[in-house]
């Protein structure tokens, strides 16, 4: 947000009857706190936009809530919802920015989770599998790509131990820096296709988000990202996932089924078509697996 540092202050001049504020996460442009609006816990997150592209912000954040009034309508239960704030546009200084809030989901995220814990177990990465594919499908059913699926935007719900996909990319629609590099997505979380240009509008579907779920089996499994050397900076990462084949999983970690071992090796295919044609698929394999185990 440039100079501007977002504060509990700020938000509560926003939203004048939330409590109990605090900042509980910032990345880039992105600030999300928790607070309470009439006595219901809500993660809220603000972001700062401006215009790119010729759009002007209006239409950018018109562009945000159309997606927001879609992922509404989504009752899966691996998705966060989407609290009583939608969106609404303010400035601080002259910073433009937007605010709404999601259902605060008391766990861990996925990266905390891993770092706590170590990799994680076959149990828990069927269940990761079954659980964010199956949150991909719904929002595919309202031709939503996610877009930014990575372990910081997955939380392992305190209670049930199931798996929640947050921020459902509005962020990446009103990111300047994400604008601007032209890629929509966090840059070692990405597929292939989405460094295509020419043809993204085309291709970019479902699949996308299945190829980013291989990259967080993959490296919740080994604890190694499938394209990412140890010394790779984020260019050469982008270089490994759109030419470069992942080390195989079993010589990082070899009491993996061999089935769920095949099940990230598909996911994890450059070409869109050899990837699984539908969730249903996908599922039908998870459960073959799952009876064995």
């Amino acid at each position: 947000m440039g100079s501007t540092m977002i504060t509990k202050e700020h938000v509560q001049e926003l939203i004048p009857n939330a409590r109990n504020l605090s900042l509980i996460a910032k990345g880039g442009q992105k600030y999300v706190f928790s607070g309470e609006i009439k006595g219901v816990k809500y993660a809220i997150k603000v972001i700062g936009i401006q215009k790119n592209f010729g759009e002007t912000i209006d239409t950018i954040i018109d562009r945000a809530k159309r997606e927001i009034d879609l992922i509404a309508k989504c009752n899966s239960p691996y998705i966060s919802k989407i609290g009583p704030i939608r969106l609404e546009k303010s400035k601080i200084g002259q910073q433009n920015l937007v605010y709404f809030t999601e259902e605060f989901i008391e766990g861990k995220t996925l990266r905390d989770l891993h770092k706590s814990s170590g990799n994680l177990r076959i149990e828990q990465l069927h269940k990761l599998a079954y659980n964010i594919s199956s949150a991909i499908q719904e929002l595919w059913e309202f031709r939503i790509v996610h877009r930014d699926i990575k372990p910081e935007n997955i939380i392992c719900q305190e209670n049930t131990r199931d798996f929640i996909l947050l921020d459902m990319g509005i962020a990446l629609a009103l990111d300047e820096d994400t604008l601007s590099q032209n890629i929509l997505g966090t840059r070692n979380y990405i597929c292939p296709e989405q460094m295509d240009f020419s043809n993204r509008k085309i291709v970019m579907n479902f699949k996308c988000d299945l190829f980013t779920l291989g990259i967080v089996l993959y490296e919740m499994a080994t604890g190694k990202h499938p394209f990412k050397g140890p010394d790779d900076n984020s260019d050469n990462t982008i270089r490994n996932i759109v030419s470069k084949r992942h080390k195989c999983i079993s010589c990082l970690r070899d009491d993996l089924p061999v089935k769920f071992v095949n099940v990230i090796d598909r996911l994890l295919s450059k070409e869109q078509s050899l990837r699984y044609r539908t969730i249903g698929m996908l599922h039908d394999e998870l459960d073959e697996i799952k009876e064995e185990l």
